[in-house]
């Protein structure tokens, strides 16, 4: 759906030079395009189509400027300025342990960054980092006496982050309209992800993802790349994800779910005589394989704005057990108003 930007104004925030994707090494900067699967066609730039997906409120006050390159959303309020990021790589820990540099601090350790103070950006748990110290980074020119808000949501595939930089007294004034423009900031379709006040329901950016749990399931903690997770027999579990596009076609994903397995993906013969099952009420195909000792039950639903994967794994019999529960799961998914 997205991928990947970040930046700061004399200096960008990705500091790679090459990120692994589908199994190549792209380069990043120059390769903008070919690395987020941007067409040539047209003349918005990657970040203005990102930006497109997006909406949210300008405070009173603030001036919004043109998307430029590595920035969503750019904004400056005063002698501050604020814009909206797109991280591809690195963790929590990594990317604000890397903002701690720019501002002459030292790394926080992970325990640190858990006790972090937490918010919510994009309808998803997000760090809130708050710092002050001398500014600089590639090689700028040193600014003392500065300070850092920032809001930080990790996604499946990506990072998003709200960062406002600026002198401390201006900082001060800031403040609130940041706040303000975080709680605006949402997707125009549905990719967040919010709690909600219903058991066993979260929403992807409005609609609210809902589903039936079938007898025995229980929802336990999970990957943070994953929207939900839920124990379904001993060793086995099943979890439902939303990636980007670039997580690869159905014929991608098969090959490497029956790798984990010690299996060999299906040539396009085996991939069109799988069995179907009924995922927001269209047919789509369900793999189901086993290795030596481990199975997996798997299927893709291609949304508007990612890609949406339901997997179940675990050991050959328990999985084989599962499978009617496996499809009715799939089946009772919704995206409810």
């Amino acid at each position: 759906m997205l991928l990947a930007l970040t930046a700061c104004e004399e200096h960008p925030e990705i500091e790679i030079s090459k990120v692994r994707e589908n199994g190549e090494t792209v380069r990043i900067g120059a390769a903008m395009r070919e690395r987020f699967n941007f067409s040539e066609e047209g003349t918005r730039t990657p970040e203005e189509k990102i930006a497109g997906m997006l909406e949210w409120t300008v405070p009173a006050g603030w001036e919004q400027l043109p998307s430029r390159p590595l920035r969503v959303v750019n904004m400056r309020v005063g002698d501050a300025e604020c814009y909206v990021t797109y991280l591809s790589s690195g963790t929590a820990a990594w990317n604000i342990n890397r903002w701690r540099a720019q501002m002459g601090l030292p790394p926080a350790s992970d325990a640190e960054i858990a006790a972090m103070r937490r918010g919510t950006l994009l309808d998803r748990d997000a760090h809130r980092v708050d710092m002050t110290g001398t500014f600089s980074a590639h090689g700028g020119v040193p600014k003392e006496n500065h300070r850092v808000l920032a809001s930080y949501a990790q996604f499946p595939e990506f990072a998003m982050s709200v960062k406002m930089l600026g002198p401390k007294a201006s900082m001060e004034k800031a403040m609130a309209g940041f706040d303000e423009f975080c709680t605006s900031l949402a997707f125009k379709g549905s990719f967040g992800r919010r709690a909600s006040k219903e058991p066993g329901a979260e929403t992807h950016g409005g609609p609210k993802l809902n589903w039936d749990v079938p007898d025995g399931w229980a929802k336990i903690p999970g990957h943070e790349m994953r929207h939900v997770t839920f124990s379904t027999g001993e060793g086995t579990s099943c979890w439902v994800t939303f990636l980007g596009r670039a997580a690869g076609s159905w014929a991608d994903n098969v090959t490497r779910w029956t790798g984990e397995i010690g299996e060999s993906g299906l040539d396009g013969e085996a991939l069109a005589a799988l069995p179907k099952l009924s995922l927001f009420d269209k047919q789509v195909s369900m793999l189901e394989s086993y290795g030596k000792t481990k199975g997996v039950l798997g299927v893709m639903a291609i949304l508007p704005v990612a890609n949406m994967f339901v997997k179940l794994t675990g050991p050959n019999a328990q999985v084989k057990a599962q499978k009617s529960n496996f499809a009715a799961f799939c089946k009772s998914l919704r995206m409810d108003k």
